[in-house]
């Protein structure tokens, strides 16, 4: 049964908001799926992308290793609050950091904030929802 509710976990797919501008996310929220992330992916979807949900509140860096699709990412603290945003490039295994503790961290195509004017400061509107479905650890 826990089994099962990982792998559902894994798939859970929401739509969340910034600024008005919805956005359909892939919510990755367990150790396996946090490490996988957007590799080997050849495209996103227009307005689509993946939500890392994390249990607490701490500096993160994430990297480009095996994914082919070039990224942005907003990391968010645990109120949604975007700390900084930034562009991510094909397979660089260099870790792009987050400027603060981030409870959460959003990928999407290289260049979305900036094409929908989001940027620090904004808010990602949703979170109650999925925080709810994914439990009373997050």
């Amino acid at each position: 049964m826990q089994k099962l509710f990982e792998n559902w976990r894994r798939y859970l797919s929401e739509s969340i908001t910034i600024n008005g501008i919805p956005i359909n996310v892939e919510i990755s929220s367990d150790p396996e799926s946090i490490t996988k992330g957007l590799m080997h992916r050849k495209q996103l979807d227009n307005g689509s992308g993946m939500l890392f949900c994390f249990p607490d509140q701490q500096e993160r860096s994430f990297w480009m290793k095996n994914t082919e699709i070039p990224l942005s990412i907003a990391y968010a603290n645990n109120d949604g609050n975007i700390l900084n945003i930034e562009d991510m490039n094909p397979n660089n295994e260099e870790g792009v950091r987050s400027q603060g503790p981030a409870t959460y961290a959003l990928e999407m195509s290289k260049g979305w904030f900036d094409q929908n004017n989001i940027v620090p400061g904004d808010k990602l509107d949703g979170l109650s929802f999925i925080k709810k479905k994914l439990g009373t650890s997050y």
